[in-house]
């Protein structure tokens, strides 16, 4: 079964294009994921604020996993606000709220879908 999503390229401080927005649609299948992650977006990507998972239930059940998945896979495909990095990271705000009590911090919590597309290549580009 094949996915498609409709995203906006971000740039590499993670903010749209201001000029021209280019939108481009990815398709993929359940093969090409290599994990999810639900939680806050606005930090690290380390986990200690979100779960992480994947097809072969490395982070959770499998069974969960595959769940979680899905439901990323539908919330994103039925989503015009998804941004992408690389064409390999894919992420949506589901939620921003003000966890502070004065207005000064201002948390973003959503989803991010990470294919293995292009690891090899991220990964190459780092080592240059």
């Amino acid at each position: 079964m094949s996915f498609k999503i409709t995203h906006k390229i971000m740039t590499p401080d993670n903010t749209h294009l201001s000029t021209h927005t280019l939108e481009k649609t990815k398709s993929f299948t359940l093969d090409d994921i290599d994990q999810v992650y639900f939680g806050q977006l606005n930090c690290c990507a380390c986990g200690c604020e979100g779960d992480y998972y994947d097809m072969e239930g490395s982070y959770d059940s499998k069974e969960r996993s595959l769940r979680m998945i899905n439901r990323a896979i539908r919330k994103l495909s039925m989503s015009g606000d998804v941004s992408s990095l690389d064409d390999y990271i894919f992420e949506l705000k589901t939620e921003t709220y003000d966890s502070g009590y004065w207005g000064d911090d201002v948390k973003e919590n959503g989803i991010r879908i990470y294919l293995k597309e292009n690891k090899k290549k991220v990964n190459k580009n780092l080592d240059n």
